[in-house]
């Protein structure tokens, strides 16, 4: 069988050009993707900077990495256009308003319908943190922030357990809690 190739046999014509052979990619050349924005090695170091103080100005951070104002600003343009920055938080502190005992609650409910209805239903209550549907013996698991423990006996009776579709549940008091470092994904993009 006949080998067939765009490129005719012997010599190649005079003055013609062989295409570029591709060389090593360096460190520099890796370009993350998260999601459909890419982010460069520059890109990660201003989301660090910006994740261990929102308030920093594009001059700090363009000091800090050595670029521009104006270049900064245009990348943390483009991260929040892309949804890469979603938005720029005060982080406070439960206990200082007095809500400093943290719950998590496991619930089972009824599938279908009653599940949406459910986290709509704890959408509702102030009192909630964080709504995960997730895998395994709870469909939902609810973190909730209270007052003490008659707080939480109250708003378990008259909310969680009124949910559409509960069937049962489990209240895990959380003890104590250590959040991992706030620029956890730079060092995950490292090691990619």
């Amino acid at each position: 069988m006949p080998k067939h190739s765009a490129r005719p046999e012997g010599p190649p014509p005079a003055g013609a050009v062989d295409p570029p052979q591709p060389r090593a990619v360096t460190r520099r050349d890796v370009v993350r993707s998260v999601g459909p924005s890419p982010l460069d090695e520059v890109d990660l170091r201003i989301l660090g900077l910006l994740t261990r103080d929102a308030r920093l100005s594009v001059r700090a951070i363009g000091r800090d990495l050595g670029k521009s104002p104006g270049a900064i600003s245009e990348r943390i343009d483009r991260m929040e256009r892309a949804g890469v920055i979603r938005g720029y938080h005060a982080e406070i502190d439960p206990a200082a308003i007095g809500y400093g005992t943290e719950v998590f609650v496991g619930l089972r409910t009824d599938q279908g319908p009653y599940l949406e209805d459910a986290i709509a239903q704890l959408s509702t209550v102030p009192e909630v943190a964080s709504i995960h549907v997730v895998t395994g013996q709870w469909d939902v698991i609810v973190g909730l922030r209270v007052r003490d423990h008659q707080h939480l006996r109250d708003l378990v009776l008259s909310q969680v357990w009124k949910v559409s579709g509960f069937l049962h549940s489990e209240t895990l008091l959380v003890l104590e809690s250590h959040a991992g470092p706030p620029d956890w994904f730079a060092k995950v993009a490292a090691l990619e």
